[in-house]
């Protein structure tokens, strides 16, 4: 039995709320962390060459431990808590649309985010922080499988899923520290759930 998944079937907004935990080891030192984003889906429309566009609103993000660099993070992340977005067939994030509204966003925010970590980090910081929403392609490789854009934009869709044979794939994590890049064979496997139509999906990576 195939169970497929389609793209067009969220036709209707949809609200998530994702958990995601972070650890991180250098040396002996070990910091680990809870995140906790409420972030609404929508369609906005299939376009004619199967691709999509999808608004991302995130609208609500905590954290279960304060810490200087989370602050700056979620300072920084305001530029993209509404994101339009194109994606492949499969649900894969490919560009943003709404870039001009990001900058927009910005330049408001930056000239008190610069004042409000100018102990911490470089005017440069910001400056290139700038640049990388404005380059090309760049931006997106911020986003590309990880957080809730991996989560929400897993490329997941489009394939004819057979419950307990696993859909075999690859995927870099772009950026993943500074410019090194991760790469990764994946495996996502299909469970069918108690309703007609509900799928459990179980994704798995190994460094590739």
């Amino acid at each position: 039995m195939s169970l497929p998944l389609a793209l067009s079937s969220l036709a209707a907004p949809r609200t998530y709320q994702l958990t995601t935990t972070s650890l991180v080891r250098l040396n002996e030192a070990e910091e680990q962390n809870t995140y906790r984003t409420i972030v609404r889906q929508t369609l906005l429309a299939r376009k004619p060459n199967n691709t999509y566009q999808i608004l991302l609103e995130v609208l609500d993000f905590q954290t279960e431990k304060a810490t200087l660099f989370n602050e700056l993070a979620a300072d920084l992340n305001q530029v993209s808590n509404s994101l339009v977005v194109q994606t492949d067939v499969y649900g894969r994030l490919v560009r943003i649309e709404n870039k001009a509204d990001m900058l927009q966003v910005w330049q408001r925010l930056k000239p008190d985010v610069v004042k409000k970590y100018q102990q911490y980090y470089p005017p440069a910081f910001f400056e290139a922080f700038e640049q990388n929403m404005r380059a090309e392609g760049v931006f997106e490789k911020s986003l590309r499988h990880k957080g809730l854009h991996g989560v929400l934009l897993a490329g997941i869709y489009g394939y004819g899923y057979v419950p307990e044979a696993a859909v075999p794939g690859t995927r870099v994590l772009e950026q993943f520290f500074n410019n090194i890049d991760l790469p990764l064979q994946t495996s996502t496997r299909a469970v069918a759930g108690p309703e007609p139509g509900q799928l459990t999906l179980h994704l798995t990576g190994t460094l590739h």
